[in-house]
């Protein structure tokens, strides 16, 4: 079914060429707004206003003051000339003129002069009332009209939001009353009605938090042509709220609301601060490109005090506005994708932040370090005089040691001055070890963090524990090594050991040959000195067949179900006496996971009539697992793949919702091909046929009637704005291909 078209700003521009004053006034809204226009066109509704306000109309009088404090810099001499006493006389008389039907926007118009206490004409009591009569004056023209007022419906939803009534002094919102009205313009297909609708999902304001609905609305409003619709699909796509992250479509979207004119995104961030970022931390559909991150950071940099300016002119914290000469500098200090690594570049970049910070946002205490880093062991490359290099060597050092004042690189910090022989104490190798993993672990989101560690990890000769072969810490994973460092430290029954030794011989690969038997006999071992890990392998081994008789499917899922009802602790950890790191950062898995991880597995076994219902679920799950713990652990890794590829056994080949679950699963898989870690001859050859029959299923099904649902909304729209902002796109055009070439 088509989605409704509200256009009422075509019979409004009709209206206008006639003569109409009020249908111009509407007109100079719906562009003011973005409605009518691609892109919100101030300039040309200032214009409108200006004539109506030439012409006598005091609602354009007053949007022309009202615009006169938003955006000063349109304004022109002879725009002054009416005071806003006399708008708002003005306004009085015609209200009073017209008594009992007198026109909600006037009263409403009226009632911002006197709650605006910069207005000079500050009346809090009869600007409340008068907003009251406002909503009561909207609520009559809507019954008369039977609820079909698309417009009407979206100004009441913002007379009633709660948060739109605090900012004027009201006190009578109604939030859920709100999100009816609002709903009501929305189903009429009025845009920025669905945009809300959209938002009041997100954040649960008048309604019950829905992330899926708050997708599908904003799939709805993008449709539309909408700014904010494309504006809020994209955030949809960046956070995974309610679908799954995809920065490719993310990109393409803020592509386009670039070429529409937008510099913002989300939550007032940069919209090429936001584009650098994707290309930057790179997956989710989009290659890791360095290059087109510093291009695009760059950019931001014209824009970004504009935005800091408004954030602190709001009152608000915007946590994603960061400084893009931190990032610039990251960039240089690591080098890589597309571009060369330069210390000096790198410094240049943080120094110059520094002295953008007030104009532009803090960077943080990354660069802080980066640039002690850069003083102590590449002085001789910053500074040209041995005197110069060896004052920056030592003020390094000196910096490095106050970390206590790097707040969230303070642990990093301290383990650096350990691992480089620098603290005023000794540490073990070891203990220096576990400080970096645990710090590494915490900041793992962090890629600038992630490589400062791994720099010091790597330069600690990791290549010595049997920990580093199994994970790939600093050395090439191989498992025939691993096996060998863990079998010498066997006799200790220390259940880590025990542990990965089960995991070794039950995954296979690596230089060591899959060991069923093996793997049954060390998960025993350790299941018997009640260590939760081994029992959890110890009842993969039995549910799959691995090196023993696989149990009934029944039966072993009361053994699962038993595990995790037993609780407590984990006991993932290692004890001092092997010199390996304590709770290592692979193995923090806590009994939660392992429940969640039991719950998909025990419905996609028992009950695959549920896997459609439930597909969701199982899916967010398997793939959190396999980009946690299964990033660097080939054995949950391998699990969670496992039950994936039985996920898409499951779902059948047919039109609609489980034809897209299908789709979506053999996608998921296969896109994880290219990033497993297994090796092994006969599991190379189960994902190729996995490969083949999802290829073979899904050749015959591409040429078939456009895509049903919520994708078909979003590609229409995506569309119809490119349609529009083509002439806006042509400016652009040289550097957005730069861009999209190094994307593709």
């Amino acid at each position: 079914m088509e989605e409704p078209k509200w256009q009422p700003w075509v019979k409004w521009e009709e209206l206008a060429k006639e003569g109409d004053l009020e249908a111009q006034h509407r007109l100079a809204l719906s562009i003011w707004e973005g409605w009518s226009t691609p892109y919100p066109d101030p300039e040309r509704s200032i214009e409108l206003w200006r004539k109506g306000a030439d012409a006598g109309h005091v609602k354009s009088m007053f949007k022309l003051w009202r615009s006169e404090r938003i955006l000063p810099a349109f304004m022109v001499e002879g725009d002054r000339k009416a005071s806003i006493k006399e708008i708002a006389s003005k306004l009085e008389a015609e209200i009073e003129g017209k008594g009992k039907k007198a026109d909600a926007e006037t009263v409403q118009f009226l009632s911002e002069i006197l709650l605006d206490k910069s207005s000079g004409e500050y009346d809090a009591v009869r600007g409340r009332k008068l907003r009251k009569q406002a909503r009561q004056l909207y609520t009559a023209t809507l019954e008369k009209r039977k609820g079909q007022d698309a417009e009407i419906c979206y100004h009441l939803g913002m007379l009633y939001s709660e948060s739109e009534c605090v900012t004027h002094g009201d006190f009578d919102g109604n939030n859920e009353l709100s999100f009816q009205f609002l709903k009501m313009g929305a189903e009429m297909g009025c845009p920025p009605a669905l945009f809300r609708v959209s938002e009041s999902y997100v954040t649960g304001t008048g309604v019950s938090t829905n992330l899926a609905l708050g997708y599908t609305w904003a799939v709805k409003a993008a449709k539309t042509g909408f700014y904010l619709g494309y504006d809020r699909l994209a955030y949809h796509y960046y956070t995974g709220m309610g679908v799954q992250k995809n920065y490719l479509k993310v990109f393409k979207l803020l592509k386009l609301l670039r070429a529409l004119g937008a510099e913002a995104f989300g939550n007032g961030n940069s919209l090429t601060y936001v584009l650098a970022i994707i290309s930057y931390n790179g997956g989710y559909g989009v290659i890791k490109n360095f290059k087109f991150a510093l291009r695009h950071l760059a950019l931001s940099t014209s824009v970004m005090p504009q935005l800091v300016a408004i954030e602190k002119a709001s009152g608000e914290s915007n946590n994603d506005l960061k400084n893009p000469f931190g990032m610039m500098g990251e960039i240089f200090f690591m080098g890589g994708h597309g571009v060369k690594r330069s210390v000096k570049e790198a410094v240049t970049s943080w120094q110059e932040g520094e002295k953008q910070e007030a104009r532009m946002g803090e960077m943080g205490d990354g660069h802080r370090v980066g640039r002690y880093i850069a003083a102590i062991e590449c002085a001789d490359v910053l500074y040209s005089t041995p005197e110069e290099q060896q004052n920056a060597r030592r003020e390094g050092i000196a910096s490095m040691k106050k970390y206590k004042s790097l707040s969230d690189f303070a642990d990093f910090a301290e383990a650096y001055l350990y691992a480089r022989d620098l603290h005023s104490q000794r540490e073990s190798r070891d203990a220096i070890i576990n400080r970096l993993l645990k710090w590494k672990d915490s900041h793992h989101a962090d890629q600038f963090a992630v490589y400062l560690a791994d720099r010091e990890l790597k330069d600690l000769f990791l290549k010595q524990d049997p920990v580093s072969f199994y994970y790939g810490l600093g050395v090439e994973r191989d498992f025939k090594k691993a096996e060998e460092a863990f079998l010498a430290r066997a006799d200790s029954d220390d259940p880590f050991i025990l542990f990965k030794l089960g995991c070794l011989y039950y995954v296979g690969g690596y230089g060591l040959e899959k060991n069923g038997k093996a793997a049954v006999k060390w998960f025993k071992k350790g299941a018997r000195k009640g260590d939760r890990r081994c029992q959890f392998g110890l009842n993969m081994c039995y549910v799959n067949g691995v090196g023993c008789t696989a149990l009934p499917t029944q039966q072993g899922l009361q053994q699962m179900v038993q595990l995790i009802q037993e609780g407590g602790p984990t006991g993932f950890g290692d004890t001092a006496e092997l010199g390996l790191p304590h709770e290592t950062v692979q193995e923090k898995a806590d009994l939660a996971f392992v429940r969640g991880f039991v719950q998909v597995w025990g419905f996609v076994r028992v009950r695959p009539d549920l896997v459609p219902e439930r597909m969701g679920t199982a899916v967010e799950v398997l793939t959190e697992t396999i980009e946690g713990p299964g990033a660097t652990d080939p054995f949950w890794h391998f699990l969670a793949v496992t039950e994936l590829q039985r996920l898409g056994q499951y779902v059948e080949l047919e039109e609609g919702e489980n034809k897209e679950l299908f789709d979506h699963v053999v996608e998921t898989i296969l896109k994880l091909e290219k990033e497993e870690p297994m090796k092994t001859e006969q599991q190379q050859k189960e994902r190729k046929a996995l490969k083949s029959e999802g290829e073979e299923k899904g050749s015959g099904e591409k040429e078939e009637a456009e895509q049903k649902g919520a994708e078909e909304g979003e590609e229409q729209g995506e569309k119809e704005g490119e349609v529009e902002a083509s002439k806006r796109e042509d400016e652009k055009k040289e550097e957005e291909e730069g861009g999209e070439k190094e994307n593709a």
